[in-house]
Formats: C-alpha cells, structure tokens, sequence
C-alpha cells in the first residue's frame, strides 16, 4: 500500500485506539484531512481516497453538499498490518524464541527480498547476518507461507524457552535496538506536551498549529511503525508507547473542538 493510503486510514483514526470499534472513529471531512495531508496535492488527496473507498476501507456519508469520510473494519485491520504494537501486543508470551536460520547462498536475490518482507510481517529481527529471531507463536503461518514460496528447504526454524547465558530482556533490547526506540518517544512526548499546551489555549485553528500538529501525528506513526510491540515480559516497564497514545489521543480531543467549532485562522 502506498505511503499517502496509509497516512490517509492513520488520520481517520487519530486519537482512536486500534481496540475501539469502527464506530469510535470519527468522520473527517476533505479540509479536515487535506491540512493533516500537507505536502501531498489535493488532487493525489482525493484519488487516494477514492480508492480506499472503491476497496473498502474508507466509508462516505454526505451531509448537506459536504462529504465525510471514515475507516472501515477493512481499513482498521489493513492498517494493524502496518503497526506490530496493534497485532502483537496484545498476546501473551509463551516464553519461547523461535530462531530462524537461512542457507548461505541458497535463496536467490529476488527469494530473499520476499522473504525479508515476510519476516518483518510476522514481528521477526535481524540478529545477525541469516539469523532471525521472534518472541511470537507465528511458526504455522511462517511455514505456510514459506511452503508456497517454495523455499522451505532453504530455512530452519529452531525453538528454545531460555538461555544458559544471558537474559530474555537485554537479548530483545540489542536485537530491536529498544533503547533507540525508547529515546524516539521521549522526544516526541516532549513535542506532543508542547502542542497539547498549544492546542488547549488556542481559540480557532491556525497555520502554526496545524503544521505543528502534522509533523507529531506522522512522527508518531512512524514510530508506531518501527516499535515491534514485543511482550511486557520483553520491555522496559516504563515503556513510553501508552503514555505518548494518551497524550496524542487528548491533541486529537481538543483539535475535534477547534475544527467542529469552525474557528480557524490559517
């Protein structure tokens, strides 16, 4: 899915849990999510949104001459394919590593482009060179897929419940590099307390908040993207994730009030 289709189904649900039924996701009008879109032409806008619309994942109503647009259940799971926190995190570990090891020189260059692309899917890491590793119960899917690819003799799939040395924790943060992550939502929760203060005290919508408003909402999508939503057991306590979906989900209340209040001085 293209880089626009995808920002346009996280902009529909900005300010929603993934949890929350289809009906807790707000309609947005075109101008609602042109000025989230800056950047893209109006027309790229509206073909993309046309799209998703013929494919079902973006709903339309008309309410006098004006149209608004909304995420379907289709949309909502298309859009968790893109978010490992939204399709993993919510499943318990079985304290069970699945280790999965490539043949040298046995995939082709084209094999294993696809095969990376499947590894990422199922929430696998790159621990070393032809070595993959996952805290996630995805060996039947993986094998499925694999199978039909053609390369299962190419591949070998371990699984182990622990190590004689080293610990879980410490071996999840160096192969997803969590620290870099962790220090990713630092900031941004840093910006976002910045642009809640901003947005609470402002009258109408401006340029300056808009814009401001852009750049966390997709800073947050693509962090959402890159956090590989491992199981608590495999995470800092204070992983920030939940604090920064709180605080993104009171700028999206107050940026409701300001845009359905018609106020805006851009």
């Amino acid at each position: 899915m293209r880089q626009l289709k995808q920002k346009i189904l996280f902009c529909l649900c900005d300010g929603v849990a993934f949890s929350e039924p289809k009906e807790a996701f707000f309609y947005k009008s075109y101008k609602m999510l042109e000025w989230r879109l800056r950047g893209y032409k109006a027309v790229s806008v509206r073909g993309a949104i046309n799209e998703l619309i013929v494919s079902g994942m973006v709903g339309r109503m008309t309410r006098g001459r004006q149209a608004f647009f909304n995420m379907t259940t289709v949309g909502k799971e298309q859009l968790r394919a893109f978010i490992p926190s939204a399709r993993f995190g919510r499943e318990r570990w079985d304290r069970s590593w699945r280790m999965l090891t490539l043949r040298r020189g046995g995939l082709r260059r084209k094999e294993l482009r696809q095969l990376l692309i499947v590894l990422a899917d199922l929430g696998f890491g790159r621990l070393e060179r032809g070595v993959y590793v996952s805290p996630f119960p995805t060996e039947k899917e993986l094998t499925k897929l694999v199978a039909k690819m053609g390369v299962l003799g190419e591949l070998r799939l371990l699984k182990t419940q622990r190590f004689l040395l080293g610990d879980d924790r410490t071996f999840a943060t160096q192969v997803w590099e969590l620290n870099t992550i962790y220090n990713k939502y630092r900031e941004l929760i840093t910006q976002a307390l910045g642009v809640l203060h901003t947005v609470k005290r402002e009258k109408g919508l401006t340029y300056q908040v808009e814009d401001a408003y852009q750049k966390l909402l997709f800073d947050w999508f693509g962090l959402l993207k890159i956090d590989p939503g491992l199981p608590k057991a495999l995470i800092q306590s204070d992983w920030p994730r939940l604090e920064a979906g709180k605080l993104m989900a009171k700028i999206a209340f107050y940026l409701r009030e300001l845009e359905e209040g018609g106020g805006s001085k851009s």
